[in-house]
């Protein structure tokens, strides 16, 4: 009687002969590579390493994969900085890897919530005097709801963005300078 085969087993007898390209292996080995080192990032970010046993892991990681690409560690740490939020962890790592860049990082964090700030008063006095003009109702007691003014968030995504971009550049360009060095 005539053997009934499942699918697995067709797909498995067409591809027994093939095998990845070394470029496809290099791929593979950088994604891999990529998702444990974010992995590592989550444990930093929920402190089960400090900056210096971070950089243990990673080394250890680097030379499992036997990949060194201090570029992508860096952007990792980049994309994970939130202009509005404490980045006081991030920064403590990325003096570890590119000391030269922090007090300019810290310095452009410490614009943008001064210009958040600003945005966010400047919404707050838009909906006083909107209230104020259209409904009479003023006072200490009257707090505006800035979520819902699409002006301010509009300004406050563009700044956000805009911040964004500068923390990429300077991280990008201290890489460069650091390459350039070695």
């Amino acid at each position: 009687m005539a053997e009934i085969k499942s699918t697995l087993d067709l797909v498995m007898e067409r591809t027994r002969d093939l095998s990845l390209s070394e470029e496809e292996k290099a791929a593979q080995q950088k994604e891999a590579f990529e998702k444990r080192l974010q992995g590592l990032l989550q444990q930093y970010a929920d402190q089960a390493l400090n900056p210096k046993s971070f950089q243990q892991e990673r080394d250890a990681l680097e030379s499992e994969y036997r990949i060194h690409d201090p570029g992508s560690i860096v952007q990792a740490v980049g994309e994970r900085i939130d202009p509005s939020g404490d980045n006081r962890r991030w920064l403590d790592l990325l003096a570890a890897l590119v000391p030269q860049v922090v007090s300019d990082l810290e310095t452009l964090l410490t614009e943008h919530r001064n210009q958040g700030h600003a945005i966010e008063v400047e919404a707050m006095a838009r909906s006083a005097r909107m209230l104020s003009q259209q409904h009479a109702i003023s006072g200490a007691a009257v707090l505006s709801n800035t979520e819902k003014d699409q002006q301010f968030r509009d300004q406050r995504d563009r700044l956000e963005n805009r911040t964004r971009t500068r923390i990429k550049e300077m991280l990008h360009r201290a890489q460069n300078q650091e390459a350039s060095s070695q």
